[in-house]
């Protein structure tokens, strides 16, 4: 019983903890480390597990509407592993960059350090796009359900291929994916740059110039390894294919 109610009182916590670190991360970064850090805090593994809870409640409200919608091209389960996976990966990629870049080295307690305020922008960038893209949802301003979205309506291009393959989509939906990628990316962005500027004391310009550097490194190093491993992934499955369909006249 004891367990069971420390699990609540540790809910409750969050409840306060959790909008209280991101607001810390966006605007007063120096509360989250040394003498000036506040109690009202939530972990960064902590923080970052909640963020991702809210990223996945706006994608599980996405793919039931097209579900309800009966549109095709939903991401199964997996998705959302291959997503977490990928949040580490970045993370992998961000460590070594400002290890090799900016430290050249780091001992262990350093290395933890590091990877702990690294996940913080991450955790910005989930959280601001569920809520961003769930708040859209129920108040689309300036969407229309039989009109052109956004981006439909910004590229002329991208809306004539539209209307020729005549692809069904949700405008809402789209919209609100979209802005909340813009919003939750400059959340990240400038998150980012606030922690190398606290976390690691780097003056504004050195800042500015690493915050670039870890965003550029890290997406291309992440599309690459994505690119090699869906290419050998499905060579893989073509060779197994094969073999599974054709079978030798004797055993070699």
């Amino acid at each position: 019983m004891e367990s069971l109610v420390g699990l609540f009182d540790s809910l409750l916590t969050l409840v306060v903890t959790f909008p209280t670190t991101i607001y810390y991360v966006l605007v007063s970064p120096e509360k989250l480390i040394g003498s000036n850090a506040s109690i009202a805090l939530s972990s960064p593994g902590t923080t970052l597990f909640i963020g991702f809870l809210i990223w996945y409640t706006a994608n599980s409200l996405e793919i039931k509407l097209k579900y309800a919608l009966d549109l095709p091209d939903l991401p199964s389960r997996s998705f959302f592993v291959r997503v977490a996976l990928a949040l580490i990966i970045a993370l992998l990629f961000q460590y070594y960059y400002l290890v090799l870049i900016y430290f050249g080295s780091a001992s262990d307690e350093e290395a933890i350090r590091i990877i702990r305020a690294l996940s913080y922008p991450l955790s910005v960038f989930l959280t601001i796009y569920g809520v961003v893209y769930i708040i859209y949802i129920l108040f689309p301003l300036g969407s229309r359900v039989h009109g052109f979205s956004i981006q439909e309506r910004l590229d002329s291009n991208f809306r004539d291929v539209r209307c020729e393959s005549r692809n069904k989509r949700i405008v809402i939906d789209e919209d609100a994916s979209l802005f909340a990628t813009i919003f939750g990316a400059v959340g990240y962005i400038y998150g980012l740059y606030q922690i190398l500027r606290e976390f690691f004391g780097m003056f504004q310009m050195t800042a500015i110039l690493h915050t670039a550097g870890l965003i550029v490194v890290s997406m291309l190093l992440l599309i690459m390894f994505l690119y090699l491993a869906i290419e050998r992934f499905s060579s893989l499955t073509d060779r197994l294919k094969s073999e599974r369909e054709s079978m030798p006249v004797k055993d070699p």
